[in-house]
């Protein structure tokens, strides 16, 4: 159910409400691909951060000072 409402959010551009719904639900890695998609490099990268996920938040940074 919560799938299909991130998805839906996608699909109509709204990439932060899908990202907030699913970091609400405790799906961070979905939030972080949610930003990914996005564009949202920054955002991506303090979620993934703020999740332990260092090696992708390294990743992440990277894209955001190219």
């Amino acid at each position: 159910m919560i799938d299909s409402a991130i998805k839906d959010y996608e699909k109509a551009g709204w990439y932060s409400d899908a990202a907030k719904v699913a970091l609400k639900a405790g799906m961070t890695e979905r939030a972080v691909e949610v930003y990914e998609k996005a564009e949202m490099y920054d955002l991506a990268t303090k979620v993934a951060l703020k999740a332990g996920m260092t090696e992708k938040a390294e990743k992440l940074y990277q894209r955001v000072i190219e």
